[in-house]
């Protein structure tokens, strides 16, 4: 008889040793890991959600399991170096908190021909992965729908009704989760080499660690998810490249069965159905794997697993979540440790307070540290246009095409709607559902506030100073969603009451309006989710390329052994660390620089934007080699 215990110790001992001696071939290990991490996962979702399905106990499980790995190894980050003893940690207090586990607990529902919905879902499903694996590109992409086919959204919509109608009978929560992967995976398929910029300076950090075991000066952020992917790496030999593009869009799969049996043990919805409400939210930051992304899911997770007063899963559990959040990136841990203190402790006032004041209070301090002065400004009337424009998200157009003019227009008006139904359902059945994500989403929007109107980012370049608090805004809705899912349950809980259903054919009309808007507006939201190219907004190319990788490459060949520096814009800077690295620093007067301008208004990018913008010419290059030593530039 197999036993969970001797399976899981053989396992991790072959993983451990090979750490070492690396005498498993990928495919061998990659195998190896996969078992062991779905089994983990399993074997924790058991005691989380000991009463459900194995699709949602692997959800919380793998969440779990990621988080003691984050933490794991952010403690031996700061204190050692994350290295191989750190995985051996890891696995230990995981098979120390999953022991005992009952393998025949693992068994699958029996086997029998899928609904006929089920089976046009999946197929459907099938399709939109294929095309999106099939049109990847390694050029410069101004839109993933500029690549796509032109069917490809209607598709989309297809597979969204049908799966609506799917989840009204029968809670297919494999089903949703696939929808939720479809939603936040297009860039991943589709850029090749990876979207954006941020998750290469990411990718450059964590192959230094895993090789180095540190890297100097040690930050406090990012470290949690650093290593997850190094801990997922060295148990299953994913490259870092493929875990950089692929982590979030599988993680948001575990979201919608978390959220489903959270809100149903609660009491608060009956089917999946309104789980799908979740996007509708404005989560961009899912469709790429960055620590704020990541930390942001974690923080859902934890606002499911706490709707209820006994938090349905151990103390244990939320401990964990709260601080590898903390670790993966702190503007999300430190409303964590707000969420957490709120629903913990006592003085429930000066914990609301101490929730509006210590992001506004971190920059403070954050702004002092980076940029030797205090950082203050007061921008009471900016602070609010901006709060507008992003809840607005640009007002209303008319460019005379019909289904982008209605995605637009389903921007423009969505996002107030929401805030305005979550707020009234939350005060409406008041008695029904905790209002402590409420309070959150007050705190956090009076921080968006005193963070706009008077901390000064005058340490970044002049188009990210608006970043951190625009991320507060965003952190701000996510507290919303539990309100969002129990409203959308009251609608289809209306229109399948009797009342309803009274009158056959004015029921029927009422629920296919709802089906097709339902669909209709995800579906917006998914085109708008990505970069895009039309009529409406001009979004840049934010990828690198195939050339950028053979220019630095030619760069670095025609250089030889001399010391250089190059002047170039932010695609090549990136490009140029994905192909070495952090390869060479120079040590000047104003610190160690990068020999390619990274643009976060270093001295390199700024004689880049003189020899852009400014004509310097030769007098930018001779800046450039003043500086930095380099003989050639």
């Amino acid at each position: 008889m197999f036993n969970y215990n001797k399976i899981y110790l053989v396992l991790a001992t072959v993983a451990s040793v090979n750490l070492f001696y690396d005498f498993l071939p990928k495919p061998a290990l990659f195998f190896l890991g996969g078992i062991l991490f779905i089994l983990a996962s399993a074997a924790y979702g058991d005691k989380a959600a000991p009463k459900s399905s194995l699709i949602v106990k692997i959800s919380f499980g793998a969440i779990f399991v990621l988080g003691i790995a984050a933490l794991v190894g952010a403690i031996f980050f700061y204190l050692f170096s994350l290295n191989e003893l750190a995985i051996i940690t890891s696995l230990i207090i995981i098979f120390w908190l999953t022991r005992g586990f009952e393998l025949k607990k693992l068994r699958l529902a029996s086997a029998s021909a899928p609904p006929l919905g089920q089976l046009i879902y999946y197929i459907l499903a099938g399709l939109l992965i294929c095309t999106a694996y099939k049109f990847q590109s390694s050029e410069l992409i101004e839109s993933p729908w500029k690549e796509l086919p032109c069917l490809y959204l209607s598709i989309f919509f297809i597979a969204t009704v049908v799966l609506i109608l799917l989840l009204s009978k029968k809670s297919d929560k494999n089903a949703l989760g696939l929808h939720f992967f479809i939603f936040f995976s297009i860039a991943a398929f589709i850029y090749s080499l990876g979207y954006g910029f941020d998750q290469f300076v990411h990718e450059a950090t964590q192959k230094y660690i895993l090789e180095y075991g540190t890297i100097s000066p040690k930050p406090f952020q990012y470290i949690g998810l650093y290593s997850i992917n190094i801990f997922l790496h060295q148990i299953t030999a994913l490259p870092i490249e493929t875990l950089n593009k692929f982590l979030l869009p599988v993680l948001t799969i575990f979201i919608a069965p978390i959220g489903y049996y959270c809100l149903k043990k609660k009491g608060l919805i009956k089917s999946s159905l309104p789980v799908l409400a979740l996007l509708l939210l404005p989560l961009s930051v899912f469709i790429v794997t960055t620590p704020q992304g990541v930390a942001n899911l974690f923080l859902l997770v934890l606002i499911f697993c706490a709707m209820t007063r006994t938090y349905l899963v151990a103390t244990r559990y939320v401990l964990v979540i709260v601080f590898a959040i903390l670790f993966i990136h702190p503007i999300t841990g430190i409303i964590s440790l707000i969420y957490l203190a709120l629903l913990k402790l006592r003085f429930k006032k000066i914990i609301f307070l101490t929730g509006v004041l210590a992001l506004p209070l971190a920059f403070f301090t954050l702004s002092f540290k980076l940029g030797g002065r205090v950082g203050l400004h007061f921008k009471f009337v900016e602070s609010f246009k901006n709060y507008f424009d992003l809840l607005a998200l640009g007002g209303i157009q008319q460019n005379y095409n019909l289904w982008l003019d209605l995605f637009y227009l389903a921007r423009s008006l969505i996002l107030p709607i929401i805030i305005i139904v979550s707020i009234w359902t939350a005060r409406r059945y008041k008695k029904q559902v905790s209002q402590y994500p409420l309070y959150l989403f007050w705190a956090a929007t009076l921080s968006f506030f005193l963070t706009s109107v008077f901390i000064d980012f005058y340490y970044l370049i002049n188009y990210e100073q608006k970043n951190y608090p625009e991320r507060i805004f965003y952190i701000s809705l996510l507290f919303l969603a539990p309100y969002l899912i129990f409203a959308v349950q009251k609608i289809c809980s209306r229109l399948t009451s009797p009342l309803c259903q009274g009158e056959v054919r004015g029921g029927l009309i009422y629920k296919t309006f709802f089906v097709l808007l339902f669909a209709f507006l995800i579906t917006s939201n998914f085109y708008l989710t990505y970069p895009r190219s039309d009529n409406y907004q001009n979004d840049k190319g934010k990828n690198i390329t195939v050339w950028m990788t053979r220019a630095v490459n030619k760069i670095k060949s025609d250089a030889g052994e001399n010391d250089y520096v190059v002047l170039t814009d932010q695609a090549v800077s990136t490009a140029a660390l994905r192909v070495d690295g952090f390869k060479k620093y120079y040590k000047t007067p104003l610190g160690e620089i990068f020999y390619y301008p990274i643009p976060t208004g270093g001295p390199l990018y700024h004689e880049f934007l003189n020899l852009i913008y400014n004509n310097a010419g030769y007098r930018a290059v001779e800046s450039a080699r003043t500086l930095t030593g380099a003989k050639r530039v």
